[in-house]
């Protein structure tokens, strides 16, 4: 087989099984005429060079390694952005003239952070504050502290550290921008609920969010997928799952509090008090005076 790009990969992971002895060949080594290139002329070429002995096989590491080599090659890819992200942190914080890395072997650790987040808040650097987060491993004085938090920030600064979720009036217009909220839309008669376009990026992450959360069972998005992709398919249940992991989202960035998990039979119970109260309201209407008793609390 010629090596293209990754498209040899599902072949030789169903090949490999079977005992075969498979040969994963680098395309350099077997150009074609040009202008006379298919699919069919590539394989019977292949095999001419092949019956001449002209071929050498590619190194293919076994399936262990192959795997440990995904994930390794995964963690560097998230240790970069990481890094990236701390370094982006640094070059802001130098064009306004803020020093911390200078007194500080990063800017990620609790006090530095803290620190930040003051700037943030368009609030000066005291003594006072630095008293609050100062603690006895800092290499650094709180005089030389202080003076490395004394800089030129603006709201440009500002804009590009932190995380300003009042931008978005609440969560309704935070989906309505990703492009995860339904539509409403009627022309001549017909309702559409096709979501618009919206931020691709965010919508991409936010629905592989979805299809891992809809993964762990026993939740409440799991709980919420299956109820939904019995009725609407799986494609619009998963977006709705990213609807509401994308208001979660909201609330913990703005409120800064902690997600709870609200259980698989949190719709069963939700479902249960609206029928509850209905037809409480209903006998009511017909003068009857209602006591509701729990019996399976007894």
């Amino acid at each position: 087989m010629e090596s293209t790009g990754v498209y040899w990969k599902p072949v030789y992971h169903i090949l490999e099984p079977t005992g075969m002895k498979v040969w994963i060949v680098n395309a350099r080594h077997i150009k074609y005429v040009p202008g006379h290139k298919t699919d069919k002329k590539d394989s019977a070429w292949i095999c001419k060079l092949l019956l001449a002995g002209l071929l050498k096989p590619s190194y293919i590491p076994p399936r262990e390694q192959r795997e440990l080599r995904d994930l390794t090659r995964y963690r560097v890819k998230l240790i970069q952005g990481i890094a990236a992200n701390k370094n982006r942190i640094n070059r802001i914080l130098e064009d306004c003239n803020i020093k911390l890395s200078s007194v500080m072997s990063g800017t990620d650790d609790v006090v530095a952070t803290k620190l930040i987040d003051k700037l943030i808040e368009g609030k000066q650097i005291t003594p006072e504050d630095i008293d609050r987060v100062y603690h006895g491993k800092l290499k650094a004085s709180k005089a030389e502290l202080l003076e490395a938090c004394n800089g030129f920030i603006t709201e440009h600064h500002v804009y590009m550290l932190g995380l300003d979720m009042s931008v978005f009036l609440d969560e309704k217009h935070l989906c309505s921008w990703v492009g995860i909220s339904p539509g409403n839309n009627e022309s001549a008669g017909k309702k559409s609920g096709r979501t618009t376009h919206g931020n691709k990026s965010a919508k991409a992450a936010i629905v592989e969010a979805a299809w891992a959360a809809t993964r762990i069972k026993n939740t409440f998005y799991s709980a919420r997928y299956h109820r939904l992709a019995a009725r609407r398919g799986k494609k619009r249940a998963l977006v709705a799952i990213g609807h509401s992991i994308l208001k979660s989202v909201y609330h913990i960035l703005s409120t800064e509090k902690e997600y709870s998990e609200l259980g698989a039979d949190y719709i069963n119970r939700r479902m249960e008090a609206k029928r509850r109260s209905y037809l409480k309201k209903e006998l009511e209407k017909l003068d009857y005076q209602v006591d509701l008793v729990d019996t399976k609390a007894r």
